[in-house]
């Protein structure tokens, strides 16, 4: 159907260096772990659809798994997997929806990456989680999008848990990272100009945590502008 799809994928990454430069000393590592080889290979299917109720309303929908293993020597802790649900309603020009996504843990040995993606249109646009913890994410957010006098509105708003427990300061162990806010407001000028307010702050959860799996609080701004031809 028009507003609706179905996509397999697949990914398979020989990165036994990870981007690093080849004659270096140093050692090789990538996404928070501390393998030498981090080769892999993914396999997917997604759903997502618009369906059209009547004239004004519509359903959205989104379901997704993926499964990643060891590919061409990868270190053979990296077995983890990703799922996506998600659904809501669209009315005219505005849409609401809730969604839950889960990038797994290993036992908390290693969390499912996604090394060629961006990591800005995920996991909160805070870019508190360019790469995916060895505890994994599971990151519980709804999205309110809209459009006012011409200008695109957008807002999110994420509970960041992780999939594997993890320690923290003082002792005992939490699966809390935080929650994020995220607000957009983009406005098109004519054909060339256009422009994009950004605002995200992440709140680390109440608990300390420590080490490498600490996301302290952070407040950002972005202004762009942007010309195109």
């Amino acid at each position: 159907m028009p507003t609706e799809s179905l996509t397999g994928y697949g990914y398979l990454q020989n990165m036994p260096l990870n981007g690093f430069n080849p004659y270096s000393t140093s050692t090789a590592s990538f996404g928070g772990t501390t393998f030498s080889n981090n080769s892999s290979q993914t396999f997917g299917l997604r759903a997502d659809g618009s369906h059209k109720v009547n004239a004004d309303w519509k359903l959205l929908y989104t379901a997704e798994y993926a499964k990643q293993d060891a590919y061409q020597g990868g270190n053979s802790l990296i077995d983890a997997h990703y799922w996506r649900l998600g659904g809501g309603a669209g009315f005219g020009n505005w849409s609401a929806r809730l969604d839950h996504e889960l990038l797994s843990s290993n036992n908390g040995l290693y969390g499912f990456q996604t090394p060629l993606a961006t990591g800005h249109l995920f996991q909160g646009l805070g870019d508190s989680f360019l790469t995916t913890p060895k505890q994994g994410i599971a990151d519980t957010f709804i999205t309110l999008n809209g459009k006012l006098l011409d200008v695109q509105l957008s807002a999110e708003y994420h509970w960041l848990d992780s999939d594997s427990d993890f320690s923290v300061s003082g002792g005992g162990t939490s699966s809390h990272y935080g929650q994020e806010l995220d607000l957009v407001a983009g406005y098109n000028y004519d054909k060339n100009w256009s422009g994009k307010l950004e605002y995200f702050s992440f709140k680390e959860d109440a608990i300390y945590i420590s080490n490498t799996s600490r996301k302290p609080d952070s407040d950002k701004f972005m202004a762009t502008v942007m010309y195109t031809f």
